[in-house]
């Protein structure tokens, strides 16, 4: 019995940590707008470069990212955040700025927010200084701030986790963290919407950046972070959370695409693992996104 337990430990733990995660599949989605129809986004999210991140992985999925882009048609790569998994050193960083070179290589504007894990470098290492890295690096870095495409806005949502004091906030604690940088986007918005017009589309690390954030005429938001929940000790009923009241913390769904106010929030199980090597049944992912118009 000892023996079973131990082969069925040893084939669990070769399929989480190197079989899954090479598995990763092209996520669709048509968003209907009322401008800005025809347009194509990758999005992608929670890259989480770290030392168990093993080469084999990256080139796969590589592949699957070049592939999907072969597609052509695409507007903008977008990027939603946790470039680093907290625990990089200088080799992972140099491994990120590899990965920007090759999405740079498709000739599309990359642009992108940071997310909790960019805030929390360690090894004596800023942000500030990470962020100079990656802009250098050609990545477009949105911090309350937007970048204008042609026929759509990008609204970037700084993540602000940055420390374990997010954690410790009550839910109002972080509305009114979130509805501070709500303040700043909005004037960026109500300045700029009028000039320019076609789809407003939210890039926030965290999904509650909907939630909270509370921000206008959003068609679309586009969040990571949440894993699909893959660390949970009740993830096997995540699944089911749609219809059963799962706890799921403040975000209010892990993955997937649901309706909010009116707006279609698509939350991403991003590509990268956290903290515990490898994935189980919560596949890596990138979204190819259309924007459609109203028939």
């Amino acid at each position: 019995m000892l023996t079973l337990l131990l082969w069925f430990v040893l084939v669990l733990g070769v399929y989480v940590i190197a079989i899954e995660p090479v598995l990763m599949r092209v996520r669709r989605e048509k968003v209907v707008v009322s401008e800005g129809a025809g347009k194509k986004i990758l999005f992608l999210s929670d890259l989480h470069m770290t030392w168990f991140r093993f080469t084999w992985i990256e080139a796969a999925q590589w592949n699957v990212i070049a592939k999907a882009l072969g597609e052509g048609g695409f507007e903008v790569i977008l990027l939603g955040g946790d470039f680093l998994d907290h625990t990089a050193g200088d080799l992972q960083r140099t491994r990120v700025l590899k990965f920007l070179a090759f999405l740079h290589s498709f000739n599309l504007p990359v642009v992108g927010v940071l997310g909790n894990h960019d805030h929390r470098c360690l090894h004596g290492y800023s942000d500030e200084v990470w962020e100079k890295e990656l802009r250098e690096a050609g990545l477009i870095i949105l911090r309350d701030s937007i970048w204008k495409g042609e026929g759509f806005t990008v609204f970037g949502l700084d993540d602000p986790e940055r420390d374990d004091v997010y954690f410790a906030l009550s839910p109002s604690g972080r509305r009114e963290l979130f509805a501070e940088q709500a303040k700043k986007m909005s004037a960026h918005f109500s300045a700029e919407d009028s000039k320019n017009g076609g789809v407003g589309i939210l890039l926030s690390h965290n999904p509650d950046g909907l939630y909270y954030a509370n921000l206008p005429k959003h068609q679309l938001v586009l969040s990571g972070h949440t894993h699909g929940g893959q660390y949970l000790p009740w993830r096997w009923l995540t699944a089911a959370s749609h219809y059963f009241p799962v706890p799921r913390g403040s975000f209010g769904t892990w993955s997937g695409r649901k309706t909010v106010d009116g707006r279609e929030l698509i939350v991403t199980t991003g590509i990268g693992s956290s903290t515990v090597p490898g994935r189980f049944f919560m596949f890596p992912e990138v979204v190819v996104i259309e924007l459609i118009a109203k028939n």
